[in-house]
């Protein structure tokens, strides 16, 4: 039976995956305000602030929130939301409009405090919990020198990169990081600074002021980070207003941020001057991960997520060249749930055979090339591979051609046997089901298999330039 302080345990997972999944602005409002109350006869109760985020919280999140936390206790879990009667909340009778409205304009900061404007920095979003490699080493330190106002070089950091690379998740980091050195921050989606800029015009006739204040609140910052610039493509009025804005705080000394899915010179319906403005500052992109990067973002998500996923079962994953790190996330998501569905019995072989129905189609590899790479990788020849040599370097490598061979190439065994000094189908049965059994308990064989097929997709993609 699921005892209340387990399923407590279970929320706090929750919360944490959706803090990875949500917007900083959709957390807070939805997730963060939401308490803990009970877990009985698997009913799981959360006191809300509000009727506007039950209701939201109860049409979005609600299935998801049931099916990860019947993931976490292993059990049926119905999510039952509670007003929370005893913390008053002023926006109990707000519509979800008024809701937006108040968070696009909050009220008069106080002197000294950060700025109101924009979302506030996600928790879960810290260098901490970012996976460092080469993919984004350089931006990474790029960052980190920006947050240093008075050593960097540079007035603003433009990071690019394709959806799901964790540009996001970086700027948040910075934000935190500055916040610890006391810097005043600023963070919003361009969507936020249209939406700011357009209220502000709106409201100029009857308040005087309202320019000012959002004046004030995007440019008396030291640090301000602005996340998802394409959206600002052919804004005229937006540009305009950006373009000022970073020259104020140029001026001041003051720092930008800024991430997209393109270079400045890439950004169709981009102004020549921001442009300009954005290459005259430092512009660096974070790439696809590599196998070991993979690996160590698979081994960080499952720690987050609470997941028993043995280490071996991750590396088949981390080979795959998947294009972000969300898609990561989701083979995790349903490998835990196979893995509960068959009582925590999950094999190797059964992982595999999962991810190659999901990845990409892969160009066709020569088995000549196989065996050419494997013995590379073994600092053996070719003939010794395909030979008579018995030592045990030239009998591993062997072995793990007949695997490959017949698993990642689909060929018969009697092919496979004929490439291999005409052995016979049954020695290649053989070799093939000792090496599954070695798989199983053999890390070290594990990584030997995935470095095999690492340098394979290296050695195509150079042939592919040639």
């Amino acid at each position: 039976m699921v005892s209340s302080n387990n399923a407590q345990q279970a929320w706090q997972r929750a919360q944490a995956a959706l803090a990875l999944q949500l917007t900083a602005s959709e957390y807070d409002t939805l997730i963060g305000p939401c308490r803990f109350f009970s877990y009985e006869d698997g009913e799981l109760k959360l006191l809300v602030p509000n009727s506007v985020a039950r209701d939201m919280l109860g049409n979005r999140l609600r299935p998801w929130l049931k099916e990860h936390l019947a993931q976490l206790l292993g059990e049926y879990v119905d999510v039952h939301l509670i007003l929370d009667t005893a913390v008053p909340d002023a926006a109990a009778s707000a519509t979800p409009l008024e809701l937006l409205a108040a968070q696009a304009h909050p009220a008069e900061e106080q002197a000294g405090s950060l700025p109101a404007g924009g979302n506030r920095l996600n928790p879960a979003y810290t260098f901490d919990s970012l996976v460092i490699g080469p993919h984004n080493n350089l931006v990474c330190v790029a960052a980190k020198q920006i947050v240093n106002l008075e050593a960097s070089h540079f007035a603003s950091l433009f990071i690019y990169a394709n959806t799901g690379l964790g540009k996001t998740h970086l700027l948040h980091a910075i934000g935190h990081l500055a916040q610890s050195l006391q810097a005043r921050v600023c963070l919003c989606s361009s969507e936020q600074f249209t939406n700011d800029l357009v209220a502000s015009l709106r409201h100029r006739k009857g308040s005087a002021d309202a320019m000012d204040r959002f004046r004030r609140r995007y440019r008396e910052v030291d640090l301000l980070l602005i996340d998802d610039l394409q959206f600002l493509a052919n804004k005229a009025k937006t540009q305009e207003e950006l373009f000022h804005t970073f020259a104020a705080l140029y001026a001041a000394g003051k720092k930008v941020v800024l991430t997209s899915d393109a270079p400045p010179s890439q950004l169709h319906g981009l102004e020549q001057r921001l442009q300009s403005r954005f290459e005259g500052g430092l512009v660096v992109d974070i790439e696809t991960p590599d196998s070991e990067t993979r690996l160590a973002i698979l081994e960080a998500k499952t720690r987050l997520f609470g997941y028993d996923l043995a280490l071996d079962l991750l590396h088949p994953i981390a080979f795959q060249t998947y294009a972000n790190v969300r898609e990561l996330e989701g083979i995790l998501h349903r490998l835990n749930l196979i893995q509960k569905q068959q009582n925590g019995d999950l094999s190797l072989h059964q992982v595999e055979q999962h991810i190659e129905s999901l990845a990409p189609e892969r160009e066709p590899v020569e088995p000549e090339l196989m065996l050419k790479v494997i013995s590379d990788n073994y600092g053996i020849r070719v003939e010794d591979l395909v030979g008579t040599a018995r030592n045990r370097n030239t009998s591993r490598a062997r072995q793990t051609a007949m695997y490959l061979l017949h698993r990642d190439l689909k060929l018969t065994l009697k092919a496979t046997g004929r490439l291999l000094g005409g052995r016979d189908h049954k020695t290649i049965s053989h070799g093939i089901r000792q090496m599954q059994q070695r798989l199983a308990g053999e890390p070290q064989l594990v990584r030997d298999i995935m470095e095999v097929r690492s340098r394979l997709q290296s050695t195509m993609a150079t042939q592919d330039w040639t």
